[in-house]
């Protein structure tokens, strides 16, 4: 798309009310601002560090067809040059990357998850933070990602399924009614909050036709109730990131500042110089009632993205409204959590099947991932979970959860249909590269993948019946049921795609 004569010219496409407010936001700036607005749309990829360990994620990054430049802010992070479709690369269908706008990749650089924390994400579809959350507790520790929608939801259980998270929750309640469940229960809460949505101007220009100053207010709203609903789940000595992908001041510093003023228990955890400069960011401009240093503003005519802002709050003490709000939802349930015979009974019979089958392909690689048959195995009708560690076994599970909308209850291993074990791409995607050797797994080249992701069967002459983990470059691809020499594809249909394009000119 060709540069407008004049920036005016491209500001009169843009609400008028808009543009008044960036311009006395920015004064001068804001001329470079609407010239950003016009150009096209940087994309970024970011790098599934479950799959690919981070020291070699610049030689993959090599390996692409395409150029990359690295994300200042996030090691695992690249933009993506104008023209290129990155999902239509293999690399895509089996989640080796996320296609994600850049500024988005900062909350959770932001937010720091460790290895073994409780971290929530409150509004987690489509799950481009949830799975970048996912990858940075590396298998360890529990993530919860919720979304009030269902629909949302279930692209949320998608991305994870992709990603290979075998830690994750998903669930899809009120954020009020989790912090009524769960007070204090989290080391770590993001809130990436509905927002106006002026970053999405230049990515969906629809986005200009539903602003108005009377959205902010209405949006500042929600995301004051999401953050009250975060200070009730977060522990003392947590922590929280807020973010939104507006500029808004009414929606990003003066909702911090409110937060503040009605929870004296938070304050704002600032970016030092020496933080910021580690994190590639430009200086940062102060709105009141918030300095400069207390919050990140990026902007898309200074860096490459659509515009994030971001904060990060600390919880000093103990709210003095957890022990009633856990009170008024937390009664004793109907009924007692441990196991009827007939549940035992089917869930032994899931456990023993699911063993069989881990014999069949190769016990070892899911024993060195615990993903072995135990008090964890939690029975849904013929879907078989593992469920994350958190829980010691599925009566607790169930005790913790219960009379929630749980929509994802941990690892997806497969279903059981009589006396079969059907395995799940979850299980699949979920191994990692240093233990495929340990798998009967067969590698495919590029063609066949193709054909495995639109849901062709394949022939492996001379293979011996059974189940079978196909690979592609050193990377898990699904599995197939062989017999007489033919995979069945087991690839879900949910999950099929035709990348037959990229091989007609498109990179």
């Amino acid at each position: 798309m060709a540069e407008p004569h004049s920036t005016t010219d491209f500001a009169a496409l843009l609400p008028s009310a808009f543009v008044r407010r960036m311009r006395a936001l920015l004064g001068p700036e804001a001329e470079e601002f609407f010239r950003a607005l016009h150009r096209q749309p940087a994309r970024g990829i970011r790098f599934n560090t479950l799959k690919v360990p981070l020291e070699e994620v610049e030689h993959r990054a090599r390996r692409l067809p395409f150029d990359l430049t690295p994300v200042p802010w996030c090691p695992e992070g690249f933009v993506v040059p104008p023209g290129v479709r990155p999902g239509l690369h293999p690399y895509h269908a089996l989640g080796v990357y996320y296609i994600q706008d850049p500024s988005a990749m900062f909350p959770v650089v932001l937010l720091e998850p460790r290895p073994g924390e409780r971290v929530l994400d409150l509004a987690a579809a489509p799950g481009g933070k949830a799975t970048h959350i996912a990858a940075r507790l590396n298998r360890q520790g529990l993530l919860v990602a919720n979304d009030a929608k269902r629909e949302r939801a279930h692209v949320l259980v998608q991305n994870l399924t992709l990603f290979g998270v075998p830690n994750a929750l998903v669930t899809v309640e009120q954020p009020r009614r989790l912090a009524r469940r769960w007070p204090e229960r989290f080391d770590a809460v993001l809130v990436d909050a509905p927002c106006s949505g002026e970053g999405l101007f230049r990515r969906e220009p629809d986005a200009r036709a539903y602003w108005s100053e009377g959205r902010i207010l209405r949006e500042q709203k929600l995301q004051l109730e999401l953050l009250d609903a975060a200070a009730r789940l977060v522990r003392p000595g947590g922590r929280i990131v807020y973010s939104t992908c507006t500029f808004a001041p009414e929606e990003d510093e003066e909702v911090v500042a409110r937060f503040l003023e009605a929870h004296p228990e938070f304050a704002v955890v600032p970016l030092s110089f020496a933080e910021r400069e580690r994190l590639g960011l430009r200086g940062s401009e102060a709105f009141p009632p918030l300095s400069s240093e207390d919050a990140v503003r990026l902007w898309p005519h200074r860096v490459e993205g659509d515009g994030h802002f971001v904060a990060r709050l600390a919880k000093l003490e103990k709210s003095d409204f957890a022990e009633e709000d856990a009170e008024a939802d937390t009664a004793p349930p109907p009924r007692k959590f441990a196991a009827t015979k007939e549940e035992y009974r089917a869930r032994r019979k899931a456990a023993e099947l699911f063993s069989n089958f881990l014999a069949e392909v190769g016990a070892d690689a899911w024993e060195a991932l615990r993903f072995v048959p135990s008090d964890r195995i939690y029975l849904r009708d013929e879907e078989v979970f593992l469920l994350p560690d958190l829980w010691g076994d599925a009566e607790s599970f169930l005790r913790d959860v219960a009379g929630m909308r749980v929509l994802l209850p941990g690892l997806f291993l497969g279903r059981v249909r009589g006396d079969r074990f059907l395995p799940e791409h979850a299980l699949a995607a979920a191994l990692p590269q240093d233990l495929l050797g340990r798998v009967r797994g067969i590698r495919i080249d590029e063609k066949a993948l193709i054909r495995y992701l639109r849901g062709e069967e394949l022939a492996f002459p001379g293979e011996t019946d059974g189940h079978a983990l196909l690979v592609y470059d050193d990377f898990p691809a699904g599995w197939v049921r062989l017999r007489a020499g033919t995979g069945k594809n087991l690839y879900p249909k949910s999950l099929r795609r035709d990348l037959s394009a990229a091989y007609d000119g498109d990179p």
